[in-house]
């Protein structure tokens, strides 16, 4: 057990693993799932310490208008899947995969620390079709206009065609960078 809650992040196949090597009694991941809910553990969330960001992300769904979002849908509905493109960025560093889940007993909350010093942040710029990624580019560090605009005429614009063709519509959410009286 103590194996189980020292690794509490770790997947069943790398708890099998791990008691394998350490106890070399081999099983299944199916065996030692029923063996942790028989010592009455379950697979859970992990709850970060820091949870403001979740907070901003609730506040925020609860301000959408959705009187605004049914008239985008119906804006959106007027076009053929394969005129639009959509562009945006995301960000990520070498934390981004820290563990989200973990075993636990039930009403047991899991707490996760942020590990260690602070990494490199990397931004992601992307152009999505409905065939999947026509153009990517990574970054170090956070996305200015410069970098979205030099994205959109370098790479997505050369791979578009004029309306109403295959990728002509390009759509993109209304952060700052994407400022489109910006851009040109």
């Amino acid at each position: 057990m103590t194996l189980v809650t020292a690794h509490k992040d770790k997947l069943l196949s790398v708890l099998c693993n791990r008691i394998h090597e350490k106890f070399k009694h081999k099983l299944t991941t199916s065996q030692l799932s029923s063996w942790l809910k028989a010592q009455g553990l379950v697979w859970k969330k992990v709850c970060p310490f820091v949870i403001v960001a979740n907070l901003q992300f609730q506040r925020e769904a609860r301000e959408h208008d959705p009187v605004l979002r049914a008239a985008w849908l119906r804006k959106l509905a007027q076009y053929r899947a394969e005129q639009l493109v959509f562009l945006d960025e995301s960000g990520f560093n070498s934390r981004t995969g820290e563990a989200t889940h973990g075993w636990a007993k039930k009403g047991e909350v899991i707490r996760q620390t942020v590990s260690g010093p602070k990494s490199e942040n990397y931004s992601l710029l992307s152009a999505m079709i409905v065939d999947g990624y026509i153009a990517l580019t990574v970054h170090q560090g956070p996305i200015y206009l410069d970098a979205f605009r030099d994205f959109i005429q370098d790479q997505v614009l050369l791979l578009c065609t004029p309306y109403p063709g295959l990728r002509s519509v390009i759509i993109i959410d209304n952060a700052t960078i994407h400022n489109v009286l910006s851009l040109y």
